[in-house]
């Protein structure tokens, strides 16, 4: 059986943020390896019991590099997440 890539020791850090209506991840891969990492941002819709929820595109986090990914909400950001997948 092969060896694990090392892409499971998670090459990867992406840390998701909110502030008011903003939502927003920081990305960096921290080997030689590219991933791609999506944005999922949670907003409060006024006068509703439920949240809308956006998802972003796949972004590619360069090897060795970092990546800003932004999102935007009318009203309030109540969420943020980030998900990984290897490229």
């Amino acid at each position: 059986m092969a060896a694990p890539t090392a892409l499971a020791a998670a090459p990867k850090v992406c840390t998701a943020h909110k502030a008011n209506t903003a939502t927003w991840a920081n990305c960096k891969s921290t080997n030689s390896q590219a991933y791609w990492a999506r944005l999922t941002t949670d907003c409060d819709i006024p006068g509703s019991d439920s949240n809308h929820t956006t998802v972003g595109r796949w972004e590619l986090v360069p090897a060795g590099g970092d990546l800003t990914i932004s999102g935007n909400c009318t009203f309030k950001a109540v969420k943020a997440t980030v998900t990984w997948r290897p490229y």
